[in-house]
């Protein structure tokens, strides 16, 4: 998925975008502008996605049960989720992640544990934790896909720097755009009274424009498909 690193991407936005020595601007500088850049762009068109495989260690036997979820890699919030199953010698079963109002009333119809193999409905109290319902009394294995979260140390002027193999999990075909018009324009938006500042953001946003048709509007329009669109562009 990633296909460019940062340091590839710093020199690119340094000398093949604005045109200026590599020391015109500091790495912090940089770093912020291409972060900037690929959290927006990566918000927007939810183009970064992971799989992930959470375990849940469930022994309680009760109707439902509040766990960690091992193999959670953060960030994450809700909000990321996109779809999973249940992984067990038996095949899959799709899970349903369900509102605190849905998983009340969830709760109202069950009131004893059940075989792991009969767990459809998730819910998230926290963000580190994870209901299970109907409540099993074996441990679970949810193969689970969902929006990623970037972000990378940014380099101070102390000369901490970030590693430079960090990789931009943005697709191949708009990496450059990602640099070209995003980077460009977070960076110029913090010159202030720089003369390219108002075209920088116009390119900008005819980029993100055209992403979107692309990732959200361009994918096929079934009822799953359009809430995926919708998390993914809040």
């Amino acid at each position: 998925m990633a296909f460019t690193t940062l340091d590839l991407a710093s020199r690119t936005l340094s000398t093949s975008v604005l045109h200026v020595g590599t020391d015109t601007y500091s790495d912090e500088k940089l770093h912020k502008a291409i972060l900037a850049a690929c959290q927006q762009f990566i918000n927007l068109t939810g183009c970064y996605q992971i799989t992930e495989t959470w375990t849940i260690a469930i022994g309680t036997g009760t109707a439902a049960a509040t766990n960690a979820g091992v193999g959670l890699s953060e960030p994450w919030s809700e909000e990321m989720f996109i779809s999973g199953y249940v992984s067990n010698s038996s095949g899959f079963k799709k899970l349903r992640l369900v509102s605190m109002s849905e998983w009340m009333n969830l709760m109202e119809g069950s009131a004893t544990a059940v075989a792991s193999t009969n767990v459809s409905h998730i819910c998230f109290p926290t963000n580190l934790t994870v209901n299970t319902w109907p409540a099993n009394s074996d441990a679970l294995t949810l193969v689970i896909n969902r929006h990623g979260g970037f972000t990378f140390t940014i380099a101070d002027d102390a000369g901490n720097a970030s590693p430079g193999s960090v990789s931009l999990p943005i697709p191949e075909m708009w990496v450059n755009s990602v640099i070209q018009f995003g980077a460009k324009m977070y960076l110029l938006q913090g010159a202030d009274g720089h003369p390219d500042a108002l075209a920088a953001r116009e390119d900008w946003n005819r980029t993100l424009a055209a992403a979107k048709a692309t990732f959200i509007d361009g994918k096929p329009g079934t009822e799953d498909q359009s809430v995926k669109a919708g998390r993914a562009g809040e």
